[in-house]
């Protein structure tokens, strides 16, 4: 099946429908190798920018963050620590398979409290304490856009929650102009021209570029998030992920998209 995605539709200059197409292909694709080959051609049209090193991390399919090809930062860095997440993720849950079935579900429900859920499972209370530290990181920094990113991971951590064993679970999902003003970005034009269907999981892949852009450059709260949402509890907590390194690493921000879908 190919991709119904027009590249002669999308405005190369702009970087926020460079990126919502790159979500696009990700959530469409029906086979990894079709999505890889439309976003490095989006690429090679936008900036010009696919060089053998990002060619070759492409095909593994690290999909380096748009902003980060755009600005040319990480250009010939490869994603080893992505990579090793990503062979460590596999067979622990069907995460973003899950999320794309239940994301055609519409809501006008923005925000589920996560201690609301109580199913006294471990995972659970880990997601609890995930939720409890990110209400604490949304009240320390007064920034209304990280706010919104917060409630968005607040969110999708609501969804783990409730598909564990609610049968609720697709009322988590907003419908697509919610998930635009969910994500508070005024490219909220250029994700409903870009998605067919805005989902959960698309809103989450372009939070996660956006909050990795941003801890790339220094943002301390961008940082601090990230830092949050991989911080490992309970008998894992000895063995934490490299944050820092996945950070710096292009392909980072897959990374962190996938660690909150998680299921």
């Amino acid at each position: 099946m190919t991709l119904c995605i027009d590249l002669n539709s999308v405005d190369k200059k702009d970087i926020e429908e460079v990126a919502w197409t790159v979500v696009e292909c990700l959530a469409e694709a029906v086979e990894e190798s079709e999505a890889v080959k439309m976003v490095a051609a989006l690429f090679k049209e936008a900036w010009g920018l696919v060089d053998s090193t990002m060619a070759d991390e492409l095909d593994k399919g690290c999909i380096p963050n748009p902003h980060f090809v755009a600005n040319k930062l990480g250009v010939g860095k490869r994603n080893k620590v992505t990579r090793q997440y990503m062979r460590a993720r596999l067979g622990k849950s069907v995460g973003a398979g899950l999320f794309k079935i239940a994301g055609m579900a519409a809501s006008s429900q923005t925000f589920v409290n996560v201690a609301t859920v109580s199913l006294g499972a471990q995972s659970l209370g880990l997601t609890a304490g995930h939720a409890v530290k990110l209400t604490r990181l949304r009240d320390k920094y007064p920034n209304p856009k990280f706010k919104e990113y917060v409630d968005l991971c607040l969110q999708a951590k609501a969804f783990k929650a409730v598909s564990r064993g609610i049968e609720v679970a697709s009322a988590c999902i907003p419908s697509g102009e919610i998930v635009a003003a969910t994500i508070g970005m005024a490219a909220g034009n250029a994700a409903l021209k870009m998605c067919k269907v805005l989902t959960l999981r698309k809103a989450i892949d372009r939070m996660a570029q956006q909050v990795h852009f941003s801890a790339r450059l220094g943002a301390v709260s961008m940082t601090a998030l990230m830092k949050e949402i991989f911080t490992r509890r309970g008998v894992m907590a000895l063995c934490q992920y490299d944050v820092p390194a996945l950070i710096e690493e292009p392909a980072g921000w897959m990374a962190l998209s996938d660690k909150l879908q998680l299921i």
